[in-house]
């Protein structure tokens, strides 16, 4: 009986998450189904995933959630939705659950120094959804134009395993989030911000998505500064034609070390810079414990990375490193503060589980100025 009424209450719960706030996609929405809201400074499009976050204390702990799957340790499978739910099942209680997504995770950045950033993304109409909803609006992102698929597939989850020595070992079940489409997006949204952003990763298992073009063409149209990340080294190459043709529409550029020196096929680091100060308005290069490098047509500035202790997981350190450099870009900071920011919030989101702040980090303004 206690089941029961516990499974009527997450019910009446998930519907009212489908009712009110995000519009519900598909070929029967109108666009009056989209929710205006006020202007902000960085409106991210990406996909939406939430990831669970499992530790793994022994080998054989491991072996039981991925020898199915073949993966290699410290690795990633791509899994499908009846692994993803039977994984749910037997996970009883995760290290931690989190949103995610790098233009997600860029954007929770923004709002965590005090931004004002919004999120488009897909997500089905399911506890991970409203979970993944939940979390993005607790940091402060605006969601109501998240958008609910009706589809077969569930909200996309990403299972990461680490071990004691801190290696993660991660199962990829991509569900919805590779399904938005133009249709989905109410395009007078991105003429209300200072910054739209998008990531690489909107053409894994997407094809061409030809909303990304739109979104950057409405940007510059309506004097909206356009952003974009390369997302890892892997789409960078599979990608090189296609991310090397798009940089004519970018503004800035977010890039590590390793994936725009292979999306631009070079041997060094400074035939990389050759090639970007020409093709973008802003590019920003990360280097790891080398800091990062802002490069523009005039200058080359570098910004030395931040000490810390103890390295607990770098995913979305270069998420957290655009978010901070945008919230720098939009509130009059220069380029060498903005930059500086984005070394201070990737610094600490590398120093928890976790690939976005799990709460407002105003003190980081701060030590910006010291």
């Amino acid at each position: 009986m206690k089941g029961t009424l516990v499974n009527i209450l997450v019910w009446i719960i998930l519907y009212i998450f489908s009712t009110i706030g995000i519009a519900n996609a598909g070929d029967e929405d109108s666009k009056s189904n989209f929710i205006e809201y006020h202007r902000g400074d960085v409106l991210a499009i990406g996909q939406a995933v939430y990831n669970v976050y499992v530790e793994c204390k022994t080998p054989e702990e491991l072996e039981q959630y991925t020898k199915k799957f073949g993966v290699k340790r410290g690795h990633t499978a791509r899994i499908n939705k009846a692994d993803a739910e039977a994984l749910s099942e037997i996970i009883r209680n995760p290290l931690k659950r989190y949103s995610g997504g790098g233009a997600a995770n860029t954007a929770a950045g923004v709002a965590a120094l005090g931004g004002s950033a919004g999120f488009i993304g897909a997500v089905a109409r399911d506890r991970a959804g409203y979970n993944f909803d939940e979390d993005m609006r607790n940091i402060g992102v605006e969601t109501r134009n998240v958008v609910i698929k009706n589809a077969e597939e569930n909200t996309g989850t990403v299972f990461s395993f680490i071990t004691t020595d801190g290696e993660r070992t991660m199962l990829d079940y991509p569900g919805v989030s590779h399904q938005l489409r133009d249709q989905d997006i109410n395009w007078d949204l991105i003429k209300g911000y200072k910054v739209v952003f998008l990531e690489g990763y909107m053409w894994d298992d997407n094809g061409s998505p030809e909303f990304v073009y739109k979104a950057l063409d409405i940007g510059r149209a309506a004097g909206v500064t356009t952003a974009f990340a390369l997302g890892s080294a892997e789409m960078a190459i599979r990608y090189r034609d296609v991310f090397t043709a798009l940089l004519d529409k970018v503004d800035i550029l977010f890039a590590n070390e390793v994936e725009i020196m292979e999306m631009l096929q070079v041997k060094t680091f400074q035939e990389a810079v050759n090639k970007l100060k020409n093709r973008v308005k802003i590019a920003v290069i990360t280097r790891g414990a080398q800091g990062a490098m802002v490069i523009t047509k005039d200058m080359q500035l570098h910004v030395p990375a931040q000490k810390i202790e103890k390295v607990m997981d770098t995913t979305g350190a270069g998420d957290m490193f655009a978010a901070g450099f945008l919230y720098g870009y939009t509130h009059n900071l220069n380029l060498e503060q903005s930059a500086k920011l984005g070394c201070l919030l990737a610094s600490r989101i590398i120093q928890q589980i976790g690939s976005h702040p799990e709460r407002r980090l105003p003190e980081l303004l701060k030590e910006l100025h010291k």
